[in-house]
């Protein structure tokens, strides 16, 4: 096998993982990669409520009117952080694994 008919195969490789029946870009991306989307979606809502979070989470403390529901309003962030970080670990292993899987090899003669 020559080097010629090595990047034939290379590049068919690459546009078959590219694109789907035509489609280029984030649509055959999306298309080869349908399964890692959920978990991507969690993982940027999870950025978001965070950083929501950060600035209402800080300015709810300090209007508070009582120290009961300052350790109400502490007592409630840790939980949302503790489930966060969970869910958020099982969304980025997720992901490890669907990035990781090896793919099918290049065609053999």
């Amino acid at each position: 096998m020559g080097m010629d008919q090595v990047h034939r195969r290379v590049r068919r490789r690459i546009s078959g993982i590219s694109g789907i029946s035509g489609m280029s870009g984030i649509s055959g991306w999306l298309g080869v990669h349908r399964a890692a989307v959920p978990a991507l979606v969690v993982l940027l809502v999870i950025v978001v409520v965070w950083t929501v979070g950060a600035y209402g989470g800080l300015g709810y403390l300090q209007d508070a009117s009582s120290p009961m529901a300052i350790l109400g309003g502490l007592y409630l962030m840790l939980a949302g952080m503790g489930v966060s970080v969970v869910i958020a670990v099982v969304a980025v292993n997720y992901l490890i694994g669907h990035f990781s899987q090896s793919r099918e090899p290049l065609d053999r003669p």
